[in-house]
């Protein structure tokens, strides 16, 4: 592989799990500033003003704290480090 600059361009969205569902969402949208842009029984899907993905962080409710998911940008499809 050759160096080509950053593989990674951009944080695409992070999905979370907590058992406290209801006080995250209004800490994402109350102080973070979030707009809920989907949603369905114990899942937010939120997104910040001007952001270029359709969610940046999505809130799933569960009785244990998790990370699901985090999603990285790349520079394009040649930029993966793994083929």
């Amino acid at each position: 592989m050759s160096d080509s600059g950053s593989l990674i361009t951009h944080l695409r969205h992070i999905d979370v799990a907590m058992p406290n569902f209801a006080e995250q969402r209004q800490f994402y949208t109350e102080l973070w500033g979030l707009t809920e842009t989907a949603d369905d029984i114990g899942v937010s899907f939120l997104a910040a003003e001007g952001s270029p993905e359709q969610c940046d962080v999505r809130l799933r409710e569960d009785a244990h704290k998790r990370t699901d998911l985090i999603a990285f940008g790349a520079a394009g499809a040649g930029a993966a480090p793994c083929r």
